[in-house]
């Protein structure tokens, strides 16, 4: 009797133990800073630049755009398109487009420029 309970016990222990898994950790995001052109080389103000993830090992992330076009995120290395938000934003860049991507080095940059174009 003892031996019939522990076989579908033992069954049940390595079922489970082979299904655990922990899910893959995402690196730390790292400090990005930058400025956003308009096409005229004037520096954007007034809208939010959102940055979508183009892989699972990355989150998203928002940069509110300074008076002086400036602006700071965190995000994680990797390729991300962008879109705009805000009163000022210019529609073409109001989609996600794979044309409008930023490659995010390892350890981030503090220097990236977005040039928008017309």
């Amino acid at each position: 009797m003892t031996s019939r309970l522990l076989v579908p016990f033992a069954l049940t222990v390595a079922v489970l133990t082979g299904c655990s898994s922990t899910p893959a950790q995402r690196a730390e995001p790292s400090e990005v800073k930058g400025i956003l052109l308009l096409p005229n080389g004037q520096p954007a103000k007034d809208v939010t630049l959102v940055f979508l993830a183009t892989s699972t090992e990355q989150m998203g992330g928002a940069a509110v755009i300074q008076a002086d076009g400036k602006f700071t995120a965190r995000l994680n290395t990797g390729k991300y398109t962008y879109v705009m938000e805000g009163k000022n934003a210019l529609p073409k860049y109001t989609a996600n487009k794979p044309e409008h991507s930023v490659e995010i080095p390892s350890g981030g940059t503090q220097n990236l420029t977005i040039k928008l174009e017309n």
